[in-house]
């Protein structure tokens, strides 16, 4: 037990401690004139993003950027129809080769649902024993595997050959003496033999999780994890030990009585997966009606101001973030876009006034039908009120003809250099909209438009408010 303690510390501290510059360049004539922009996810179970580095390519094609990471880092770039990714590792170069340019088509440029086709990228200066080597060898013979024993699931047939077959699989590799690597194919293993049903959840969580180090930056880990207390919360409230799980939260919206509930399931003993789970249940649940969504609030707020891991609060933060960005009371995502005249517009610019942010298409026949109404809802209420319309029309000139040509009044901006603004208010369709506070917080979220009696309800606000 005692070296299982000293190993987990050991691997716990590797995957921050070590920080250090990576550079990754190439050349891709075909892409001359466009931006490289790397991300990272912030975490595995939020999903959001960060911003690593960009790079224009130049006209010759070449490109290159810098940027630091702290251990070994799963990082990806959207390019097109393809999400290019690898893992780098602190202090390394990399010459990446990327796809062939496939440009997206303009409806899954606006799908925020659009699924990009993920590629493992070539590397021009890689060896047989780096890291993306090894894990693409890897995964050439893993999803055959894999595919075969989720097909013999579905078909009821036996997967008795399974020990054998992660035996074959492993064999090139023993005595790898990568540490990241073994984690990444144990966990991959681990998956085989949840998803084929040769280890229940509760088998999985004692051989996978019960004393071992908590692994936030490796992927197979996340993975399984992922798959094992999804929903945890409604699970294991079905227990004896669980049933206290509503009222910890419901009513009593207490961090602490939560985690001596969980604690009642052994292999949350370790306190920095009991918060991690935790986490992932605080998630998960936001957007189901099990709990209430404020006391949920409570306790994540309590959890970010009472962990000692930093890791954890980071977590806690995106999560808050990420669960209140659309959320009446709170404040909405913030944007700098382009207006037809070319000047770089905030939304904290209409700070003092009430906003009727919509999003639309200006060749959309609803769009313009709710233009006309709306171009009647700004002469009424100007003095208060600003409307603001982000556009996605495929180009800023076609959206500059349109607005001049039909005259309407009111500020119209282009998504084009920040597109995440899609993805950022949930746009599903247009139009879409939202209505602002004068200290920036959104009100009604989504709100009604111009003809589903908007101006009623910015009526009973405003005199609710005593704006009027």
């Amino acid at each position: 037990m005692r070296l299982i303690k000293v190993l987990t510390v050991l691997v716990f501290f590797s995957q921050f401690l070590i920080a250090s510059e990576v550079t990754i360049s190439g050349v891709a004539p075909d892409y001359a004139g466009e931006e490289l922009v790397f991300h990272k996810y912030k975490d595995r179970i939020t999903n959001e993003t960060k911003v690593l580095a960009r790079s224009k390519v130049q006209e010759d094609g070449t490109f290159s950027m810098d940027f630091e990471v702290n251990g070994i880092t799963y990082v990806f770039t959207d390019v097109g129809i393809y999400r290019g990714y690898l893992y780098v590792v602190p202090g390394k170069v990399y010459e990446i080769v990327l796809p062939e340019n496939k440009p997206l088509k303009i409806e899954d440029e606006l799908n925020p649902f659009f699924d990009p086709t993920s590629i493992h990228l070539g590397l021009g200066n890689s060896i047989d024993t780096e890291l993306n080597m090894k894990i693409r060898m890897f995964h050439d013979a893993y999803y055959p595997y894999y595919n075969k024993h989720i097909h013999n699931l579905a078909l009821r047939q036996d997967i008795s050959q399974l020990d054998d077959d992660i035996e074959r699989m492993d064999a090139p590799y023993t005595g790898d003496s990568n540490t990241f690597f073994n984690f990444f194919k144990e966990y991959k293993y681990g998956m085989l033999r949840h998803l084929a049903h040769q280890h229940k959840a509760r088998s999985v969580s004692d051989k996978f999780f019960l004393d071992r180090p908590v692994l936030y930056n490796n992927p197979a880990y996340m993975e399984l994890f992922n798959q094992i207390y999804e929903r945890y919360f409604n699970f294991f409230s079905r227990t004896v030990s669980g049933a206290e799980i509503y009222s910890d939260i419901n009513d009593d919206q207490s961090l602490e009585q939560l985690k001596n509930t969980l604690s009642g399931d052994d292999v949350l003993q370790n306190d920095t997966l009991l918060e991690l789970v935790i986490l992932k249940g605080l998630h998960d649940e936001f957007y189901d009606d099990n709990f209430s969504r404020s006391a949920m609030l409570v306790i994540l707020d309590s959890l970010i101001d009472k962990s000692s891991i930093e890791m954890h609060k980071e977590i806690g933060r995106t999560i808050r973030e990420k669960v209140t960005r659309l959320m009446a009371g709170y404040f909405p995502p913030g944007f700098q876009l382009y207006d037809i005249d070319s000047n770089l517009v905030s939304l904290s610019d209409y700070r003092g006034k009430y906003v009727y942010l919509n999003f639309c298409i200006s060749y959309s026949y609803t769009c313009l039908n709710e233009f006309e109404k709306l171009r009647g809802v700004h002469d009424r209420h100007i003095d208060y009120l600003q409307i603001v319309t982000i556009s996605m029309d495929k180009s800023y000139g076609n959206l500059k003809t349109s607005i001049e040509k039909n005259g309407f009044p009111w500020k119209f901006l282009h998504y084009g250099n920040h597109t995440d603004v899609i993805k950022d208010y949930d746009i599903r369709g247009v139009p879409t909209y939202y209505l602002i506070d004068p200290e920036g917080k959104l009100i009604l979220s989504p709100a009604p438009g111009p003809s589903e009696n908007f101006e009623g309800q910015l009526f009973r606000i405003m005199k609710n408010r005593g704006d009027i």
